[in-house]
C-alpha cells in the first residue's frame, strides 16, 4: 500500500517539477542559477512546533516527511514551495513562504494518515498539482489565485471533517 502511495506521488508531481526547475533557472548542464542558490540559503519563516507532528503516528510522520522532503524522483513540498516562490517578487517572499508552508503542513499531515481515515487523498493532490502547473505557466497572479483556491479547498475539507487542528499563525 505504501509503495502504491509513493508511486502515485511520483506520477502526480513529477511533471510539475521539471517545469518548475526549468523555470527557476536550471541551465542545460544541470547547474542551478545564482538566484535559486540564494533562495535555498533562506531560513524557514514558519517553524512547525513538535505538537503538530506528535499528533501523527510514527508511520504517519514518515509519510509526512516524504511529502515535505521528497524521495528519489520526487521533490517534496519544500522544494515545490521554493520553486513557486521564485516567480514572486523578492519583497513578497516572506508572505508567500508562510502561505506555502502552512498549506504544506495542512495537506501533508492529513495525507500522511491511514488511507481509510484521511480526508486528503492522492487524487486531490494530483488535481491541485495540475492546477498549480497550469497557473505557474501564466505567472504570479494566476499562481497566487491557485494557491488561495487550493488552501480554501483544503480548509473546507478539514473543517468539514472536524480535523482543522493543524494551523499556523500568520506573521
Amino acid at each position: 500500500m505504501h509503495k502504491v502511495r509513493l508511486l502515485c506521488l511520483v506520477i502526480v508531481f513529477f511533471p510539475l517539477f521539471g517545469q518548475l526547475i526549468g523555470a527557476a533557472g536550471v541551465s542545460a548542464n544541470g547547474q542551478r542559477s545564482e538566484l535559486e542558490q540564494q533562495q535555498r540559503g533562506r531560513s524557514n519563516v514558519l517553524e512547525i512546533g513538535p505538537e503538530v507532528l506528535e499528533q501523527l503516528s510514527e508511520q504517519e510522520r514518515q509519510w509526512y516527511r516524504r511529502f515535505q522532503e521528497g524521495v528519489l524522483f520526487f521533490d517534496g513540498w519544500s522544494e515545490i514551495s521554493e520553486e513557486l516562490l521564485a516567480i514572486f517578487p523578492e519583497e513578497e517572499w516572506p508572505t508567500r513562504q508562510v502561505m506555502m508552508q502552512r498549506l504544506g503542513v495542512k495537506i501533508g499531515t492529513e495525507w500522511a494518515k491511514n488511507n481509510e481515515t484521511r480526508k486528503i487523498d492522492t487524487d486531490m493532490i494530483q488535481h491541485w498539482g495540475d492546477l498549480l502547473r497550469g497557473a505557474f505557466r501564466h505567472g504570479t497572479e494566476e499562481t497566487l489565485t491557485a494557491l488561495h483556491r487550493i488552501e480554501a479547498e483544503v480548509d473546507s475539507i478539514l473543517l468539514a471533517s472536524d480535523r482543522f487542528s493543524i494551523t499556523a499563525r500568520e506573521p
